[in-house]
């Protein structure tokens, strides 16, 4: 786990017999000694915290979930709402995903066969990994199992010296759905998840570059 300020947090308390989620941000951290964090904030607000309290962590990390213990140090009320907590002794990690996922708004096309076939329909690619991503349509584009070629353009987005920046990839429908943006229905947006099928090495270095890229100028960007 390699943590980075800015991460957001997932924190877990024991108030009352009764475990509380709240959220918090990491500001900064003192390797083998302490962390940095902002005031977990609840649902409903603030949360009393005391010193010497245990709290349980949870970090995505984009591909997996790593959990972790530690016990408050001291807390800075206002105006400051930090906490020192200690330095996580042991990291446990859960594997969530093949590879990072990250937000994208990129122009493709998609293109169907069989009796149903469609031919360059209109699409946005929403996020993207190595080895699946997410296409937002105003078209259904297919149920469960339906294989796709999907053509979009990375040209201007990254830089691969001597590569086509040109993609159609072959991929297959794992789960869809549909969301009205409005009641009358006339804003429908259709929406499926796809695992990418024999991926070119080629493409899958662009895929890893496009990744990367986007994690180093926006960590936010992760799925």
């Amino acid at each position: 786990m390699r943590l980075q300020v800015g991460t957001r947090l997932q924190v877990l308390t024991v108030l009352d017999i009764k475990p509380v989620q709240t959220f918090s941000t990491l500001i900064g951290y003192v390797k083998n000694d302490y962390l940095i964090l902002k005031t977990p904030f609840g649902d409903k607000g603030s949360v009393t915290f005391r010193e010497g309290g245990k709290l349980s962590i949870r970090v995505f990390s984009g591909v997996s979930v790593c959990t972790f213990d530690v016990t408050i140090q001291r807390i800075f009320g206002a105006p400051l709402h930090y906490i020192h907590v200690s330095f996580p002794d042991t990291i446990l990690a859960s594997n969530l995903r093949t590879a990072m996922r990250v937000q994208m708004n990129l122009p493709a096309t998609v293109s169907t066969s069989g009796s149903n076939a469609l031919s360059d329909t209109p699409a946005i690619l929403r996020n993207l990994s190595v080895s699946g991503a997410l296409i937002e349509s105003v078209t259904e584009l297919g149920n469960e199992g339906t294989t796709l070629s999907i053509s979009f353009d990375t040209q201007g987005m990254v830089e691969v010296d001597g590569l086509d920046t040109a993609i159609t990839a072959q991929a297959i429908i794992r789960n869809s759905s549909m969301r009205q943006e409005d009641e009358s229905g006339d804003s429908s947006r259709f929406y499926c998840g796809v695992e990418f099928l024999d991926l070119d090495p080629t493409h899958q270095l662009i895929f890893h570059t496009l990744t990367y890229q986007a994690v180093i100028e926006d960590r936010q960007k992760i799925v």
